[in-house]
C-alpha cells in the first residue's frame, strides 16, 4: 500500500477521528500532509496509538470509547494510546500554523522528556527533523499572538480590597450620609439616585 492509502485505511476511514463521520476540512487536509511527510518509522508509532477528538460545535460531550483485543501477555506489557484534542481555536489557524500544531502533538507521541519544557523542546526538535521548519514558525507566531490579545487577568482579592476601602471611604463622606438618609426618609427616589450615580442623570 502506499502512505496515501495507509493514511485513509488506518485515519480517514476508521475510528481514529471523532466524532465519526466527515471531519473538519482544514484538519484533515493539515493532517494528511503531516502524515505524508514524516518518516515511515514515525508513521508506523503514530499509526499504532494515536486518536484524535476535533471540536465540533454540534456536540456538548463526547464519549470516545477504546476497546481493542490483545493475546495473552505479560504483567508488565504496556498499551499506550494517544488522543490529541483539536479545539476550535486551533481550526480557525492558518493552514500552515495548523500543519506545524499537528506536526508537534504528533511529536508527543514519539519525543517523551521527564518535565514540561524539555518535552516541549524535544517535540520541536523532532518537528524540525521532518521538515516542518516552516510551519512550526508559523505556530509560533499564531501562539505569540493569541498571547497578545489575551485579556488582562486582575488579581480579583486584591483588587476587590481596593474597590471595597473606596467604597468605604465614599459611604462615610457627610454628603453620602445625607443622601442616605433623604433616600431613607422618602425625599428622594432610591432608583432615580441610583440611575444618576450610574449614568449622570440629576435625580
Amino acid at each position: 500500500m502506499t502512505r496515501q492509502e495507509d493514511i485513509a485505511y488506518d485515519f480517514l476511514e476508521g475510528d481514529r477521528i471523532w466524532p465519526l463521520g466527515p471531519a473538519h476540512v482544514s484538519f484533515t487536509r493539515a493532517l494528511k500532509e503531516v502524515l505524508s511527510r514524516i518518516p515511515d518509522e514515525a508513521y508506523s508509532m503514530i499509526a499504532a496509538k494515536v486518536y484524535f477528538v476535533v471540536e465540533d460545535l454540534r456536540f456538548a460531550a463526547l464519549n470516545v470509547p477504546f476497546n481493542r483485543l490483545y493475546p495473552p501477555c505479560t504483567r508488565d506489557h504496556e498499551v499506550k494510546i494517544d488522543t490529541i484534542v483539536v479545539f476550535h481555536g486551533a481550526l480557525t489557524y492558518p493552514y500552515a500554523a495548523l500543519v506545524g500544531l499537528l506536526a508537534h502533538e504528533l511529536a508527543h507521541s514519539i519525543a517523551m522528556e521527564d518535565n514540561h519544557l524539555a518535552n516541549e523542546a524535544a517535540a520541536d526538535k523532532l518537528v524540525r527533523q521532518w521538515g516542518f521548519s516552516k510551519e512550526l514558525k508559523a505556530l509560533s507566531f499564531e501562539q505569540k499572538k493569541a498571547m497578545e490579545n489575551k485579556p488582562a487577568v486582575i488579581h480579583r482579592t486584591k483588587h476587590d480590597k481596593k474597590t471595597q476601602r473606596k467604597a468605604g471611604k465614599l459611604a462615610n463622606h457627610p454628603a453620602m450620609k445625607e443622601l442616605s438618609r433623604m433616600i431613607e426618609a422618602g425625599a428622594v427616589s432610591r432608583e432615580r439616585t441610583i440611575a444618576y450615580l450610574k449614568k449622570g442623570r440629576k435625580p
